[in-house]
């Protein structure tokens, strides 16, 4: 079947679930570094050459959409996938922290009140329930366990709590940084 003269709405949209898919294997691959603990801003570039090729492959058979239509669509999908690979790599690391800090948190709680009263370590840990625990994390923090799931849906909240969204934020820029440069190189030289 002859695709040369589709409709543009069509060729974009093929375009944009090519870029998406072709987004993927980078996130994934930033995503896996980061549970290691090994961040490499340089990720970012395969990123943006996975969302060139994507649209590239799905697009080929086409009439070329304007340049600016392409750089919405890389920019977008880009842009979407460098905050959803940064936001889980910091997520699958605070909820991590959680599971390793809530034992030592509640311990600091109890002996904090063991040194501002008189009450004997039975009495404090009686009275700091499960239930009360979780209430306080929950109140500090945001969640209530610190659960994957639990810090993704709740992360902004999270990182202000933290005082982290700053650093977050910086992070997220300079890793969008050197995708975006990488991109719109490997761009260029594709459209000459």
């Amino acid at each position: 079947m002859d695709n040369y003269g589709e409709s543009p709405v069509i060729t974009a949209l093929k375009g944009l679930v090519g870029a998406v898919i072709g987004a993927i294997p980078g996130m994934l691959i930033w995503i896996i570094l980061g549970k290691i603990g090994f961040v490499f801003s340089a990720v970012g570039i395969l990123i943006g050459f996975g969302i060139i090729i994507g649209y590239g492959v799905m697009v080929k058979d086409t009439d070329a959409l304007p340049i600016w239509l392409m750089l919405v669509i890389f920019f977008v999908v880009f842009a979407i996938a460098m905050i959803l690979s940064e936001k889980i790599v910091w997520t699958w690391e605070l909820a991590d922290t959680f599971k390793e800090y809530l034992p030592t948190y509640r311990e600091d709680i109890i002996t904090g009140v063991l040194a501002e009263s008189d009450m004997t370590r039975a009495e404090v840990e009686s009275i700091l329930t499960d239930e009360l625990f979780t209430e306080f994390v929950e109140e500090n923090f945001g969640v209530k366990e610190g659960t994957f799931g639990e810090c993704f849906s709740n992360f902004s909240t999270l990182l202000e709590n933290l005082d982290m969204k700053g650093k977050y934020i910086a992070s997220l820029l300079k890793s969008s940084l050197f995708g975006i440069v990488g991109g719109i190189g490997i761009f260029a030289k594709m459209g000459k």
